[in-house]
């Protein structure tokens, strides 16, 4: 166990940056939200070009 210097986790190294862990997860939060909607959005365009090609019914 480390006894000198900054405790882990007690902060960001970078100034001006997000605060610690809580910064990372939020940004983490806000990163997986933003590829679901991607994926969503994909999804819905496979869906429109397999049934304009007939290959899905729907």
């Amino acid at each position: 166990m480390p006894t000198r210097g900054r405790p882990k986790g007690s902060g960001s190294r970078g100034k001006g940056q997000s605060k610690g862990k809580s910064g990372v997860l939020f940004r983490a939060v806000e990163y997986c939200r933003w590829l679901e909607e991607g994926r969503d959005s994909l999804n819905e365009e496979v869906i429109r070009v397999e049934t304009a090609a007939g290959l899905r019914r729907s």
